[in-house]
């Protein structure tokens, strides 16, 4: 996992390079953003989109199937040890945790799984 949370960084990394790089004086006169912005990443409905071809295994006795990105969205379920996980995308909410959109293999049952739980850290296409 420490080598897939590696790779991650570096790619956000040289992301956020590009973007200052291409943003310039324009990102200095842009205004703060708003509280109520932490809010809505909060939310349990936050969107994704199949980018991921990868797939990875939950690496937990038990790991829950959530309708958000968040601890306190609603559990869908819970998927054992060694479940196949197809990988659809990822985010990284305010807190710094990282969530998978992903769905369980050999079923239609999808929702966001903690990275800290899958085996390789969960999808690298950001959602």
């Amino acid at each position: 996992m420490q080598q897939h949370t590696t790779r991650r960084l570096a790619v956000l990394a040289a992301l956020s390079a590009a973007t200052l790089m291409f943003a310039g004086v324009a990102s200095a006169a842009a205004a703060p953003a708003e509280t109520g912005d932490a809010v809505s990443t909060m939310s349990c409905s936050h969107s994704h989109s199949n980018k991921d071809a990868d797939h990875g295994y939950v690496d937990a006795d038990w790991l829950k199937r959530r309708s958000g990105p968040h601890t306190s969205c609603e559990a869908w379920g819970q998927e054992p040890r060694g479940t196949k996980i197809y990988y659809h995308c990822y985010v990284i909410t305010d807190g710094g945790d990282s969530w998978t959109w992903g769905r369980v293999a050999g079923t239609q049952k999808q929702g966001w799984f903690n990275d800290d739980y899958l085996s390789d850290g969960g999808s690298l296409e950001e959602c």
